[in-house]
């Protein structure tokens, strides 16, 4: 195979890649069931982290409802595991999610979840993520600290059950 015949052949792969990526990702439902996936993992790494390192942690909104981050009691950010960066999110800085808004933030105080280490009698709640008229619940269950997603349109991967519906 001759260096024209692969070049003609990545040429054509990205053509298809920038014709089939944003078309796939501009979908409502698609776009939004990623972003409510995206919020439940990090809320979930919210909850492990402060039972295993014996730190509460905090997801905390932005006043702008463009995203959330994950920090200490004074508000400093947590760091990702192998120096990563810090846990946050910021909607329109990603380009898959531009659009995606937390539309109501109805959770404890300061527009923040509380995963209280030492206690974990974690607060309940639920947020709510919208994107072009569509809408996403994540709820969480008080002191268990469960986390669903009501008003997924696809079902979840490796047997964990589909909250659409509920």
């Amino acid at each position: 195979m001759s260096l024209l015949s692969v070049l003609l052949v990545l040429a054509t792969i990205a053509v298809l890649a920038g014709w089939a990526i944003p078309s796939f990702f501009g979908q409502p439902d698609v776009t939004l069931d990623n972003a409510a996936n995206l919020l439940v993992r990090d809320i979930r790494t919210a909850q492990n982290r402060a039972m295993w390192s014996g730190v509460d942690a905090y997801v905390q909104f932005d006043a702008d409802c463009g995203g959330y981050r994950i920090v200490d009691r004074n508000g400093r950010a947590l760091e990702r595991l192998g120096a990563l960066g810090d846990w946050a999110q910021r909607y329109e800085e990603g380009g898959v999610f531009q659009g995606v808004k937390v539309a109501r933030i109805d959770c404890g105080p300061d527009r923040a979840l509380l995963f209280d280490a030492k206690k974990r009698n974690w607060e309940g709640g639920e947020i709510e993520l919208c994107f072009a008229g569509a809408t996403r619940v994540i709820r969480i269950r008080a002191r268990q600290g469960d986390v669903s997603v009501l008003g997924l349109q696809r079902r979840r991967q490796h047997g964990e059950p589909d909250h659409a519906g509920e």
